[in-house]
């Protein structure tokens, strides 16, 4: 009997898993052109770790996946990466600084299930600490911009910085500790409109004639710099000045979003986000800088300073192309002779950078063709007892119908040349 997957949980077929590892391989090439490095941490978590102050935020908790083991220990999935990347830092306090990692992994959310939307899901991320220079923060942002442009994502780029919505929110009465919840509230301005944020706001004692100034201040158009001189009057926004000069130097393009806040409560200064620009209009990476939260999982008193991206990966295939066949560029050879006799061949084929699969021995000429035609190969090769004797191979383009005759050791190059 075959039962249904779990709810929330999905396979990945042949297609869609080649257009990750597609995805992956890009990501992991610009990242270390940049001078990062790969890392790899547990799935599982103490759950102290992922529940501490400068964490998840209240709503990511509540969908947190919690265990306890044969030991009576507390434990937790990991719901992102950037925890347990904070947490491995804290612990190896002989690492030397500034400290550049990628690291892509299955994380999990225990929430509600909707399109584009699943329970485990791959993050590939990519961070660095041990620096408050804003050039990292540009640079986070400048690598977005080459792995979507390098995967001809169409895309959009917002950046803020949470010193412009403190600054603003502190400008029209509102302090302490409802200065982050107002925050909150902001942040959710694309799903639920001016008038839901000053809704809620409301609902939340925050006084009508706050609510007008705030969203007043916050409501401005015009180009990025002329953003940026407008909320300049309002709040100490150097930090975000020089990551716009960074991103100018750089010749990436962005937009300033002064409601974009980035729910995780661990974000400290820039906070950026990528849309698609398609009819889907999906975010697919996202991040920012976290200067508290490494030194809050440690035993030392000084901020140890991050700032992080994070590619949502299944989001990015939905973008990404998956029909192309995993054979595309493959050869299919098909045995008219004993295989015994063919797979030396077909090894020294592989031998020359070739992908290689041979057919069923067992099946006939008709069927083995209509399999390679079917699975999408490049190229294909027929081995037999005439091919034996002359030495002499026809390599044939499965799209185009060209064919050369070559010998064995030029069947590498013959597949290039068609």
């Amino acid at each position: 009997m075959v039962s249904d997957n779990v709810k929330g949980l999905r396979d990945h077929p042949p297609g869609r898993a080649a257009a990750k590892q597609r995805i992956r391989d890009t990501i992991r090439r610009v990242a270390e052109r940049h001078g990062y490095q790969p890392l790899e941490t547990p799935i599982i978590e103490d759950r102290s770790i992922l529940t501490s102050k400068f964490a998840g935020g209240e709503e990511i908790l509540k969908e947190m996946y919690t265990l306890t083991d044969n030991g009576e220990r507390d434990l937790g999935l990991r719901y992102d990466l950037t925890v347990p990347f904070a947490r491995f830092v804290a612990e190896h306090p002989e690492l030397k600084k500034p400290f550049k990692r990628y690291q892509s992994g299955q994380v999990y959310r225990d929430g509600p299930i909707k399109h584009g939307r699943y329970r485990e899901f791959e993050q590939y991320d990519i961070d660095i600490v041990g620096s408050q220079n804003r050039l990292y923060d540009a640079e986070l942002i400048t690598i977005i911009d080459k792995v979507l442009s390098a995967l001809d994502i169409p895309h959009v780029i917002e950046v803020n910085t949470r010193s412009l919505l403190t600054g603003v929110i502190e400008h029209v009465g509102i302090h302490g500790g409802r200065a982050e919840d107002v925050i909150l509230t902001i942040d959710k301005y694309e799903k639920i409109g001016r008038g839901g944020v000053a809704e809620e706001l409301e609902d939340k004692g925050i006084e009508d004639d706050t609510v007008t100034e705030l969203l007043t201040v916050l409501d401005k158009s015009g180009g990025n710099e002329e953003l940026l001189e407008h909320y300049s009057s309002y709040a100490d926004i150097d930090d975000f000045s020089t990551v716009h000069d960074h991103l100018a130097a750089s010749n990436v393009d962005y937009e300033v979003n002064p409601y974009l806040a980035r729910g995780l409560t661990y974000y400290t200064g820039t906070v950026f986000e990528a849309f698609t620009t398609t009819e889907f209009d999906r975010s697919i990476a996202a991040g920012g800088r976290y200067d508290s939260m490494i030194s809050h999982l440690s035993d030392h008193d000084d901020d140890l300073p991050g700032v992080g991206a994070s590619f949502g990966v299944d989001t990015l295939v939905d973008c990404v192309s998956t029909d192309a066949s995993t054979y595309q560029d493959a050869l299919f050879i098909i045995p008219m002779m004993k295989a015994a006799e063919v797979v030396p061949r077909a090894e020294t084929i592989r031998e020359q950078g070739v992908n290689v699969m041979v057919g069923d021995p067992d099946r006939q000429f008709g069927k083995n063709m209509d399999y390679a035609d079917k699975e999408g190969f490049g190229y294909l090769l027929v081995i037999g007892d005439e091919e034996r004797r002359s030495e002499s191979y026809t390599v044939k383009n499965m799209e185009t119908g060209d064919e050369t005759t070559v010998s064995l050791d030029e069947v590498g190059q013959a597949i290039t040349d068609l």
